[in-house]
């Protein structure tokens, strides 16, 4: 990643170039994995896979896990008839950046809402057949 700076004519100009500052071993360290962890994760996944379908319209809806410690996502999908052929996925990280659990409660919710009121990114915003909200 680099660092621009604005001109005064509004023209960005390099200021640090990609990995000029070498950032490795600078970060706050993975904490142990959480004994809890396996029983975490599949009490997300059957709490949100037991939901009746998130929306009016919507058909086909799951809930998976992907990924392993710590980079582990709850992944909501369902298809919709306003996109017709394509998935909508919803993803929601179990962990921070740090290793511990971060619950996600609300990710059907927001998936829910998302859908009823029709705040979905456009069809065309598809890649490889999957929209992510």
């Amino acid at each position: 990643m680099e660092v621009l700076r604005l001109l005064p004519d509004g023209a960005p100009q390099v200021f640090l170039p990609a990995d000029s500052i070498d950032t490795t071993g600078r970060g706050w360290p993975l904490v142990p994995r959480p004994v809890d962890t396996d029983s975490y994760v599949q009490r997300m996944h059957d709490m949100h896979q037991s939901e009746h379908a998130w929306a009016a319209g919507a058909s086909g809806s799951a809930a998976a896990v992907s990924g392993s410690w710590p980079h582990t996502h709850l992944e909501l999908t369902c298809r919709l008839s306003d996109y017709p052929g394509l998935l909508l996925r919803r993803r929601e990280p179990l962990f921070d950046e740090l290793g511990r659990i971060a619950p996600a409660p609300h990710v059907g919710a927001d998936l829910m809402d998302a859908l009823e009121t029709h705040n979905l990114p456009p069809a065309g915003a598809a890649v490889d057949g999957v929209v992510d909200i």
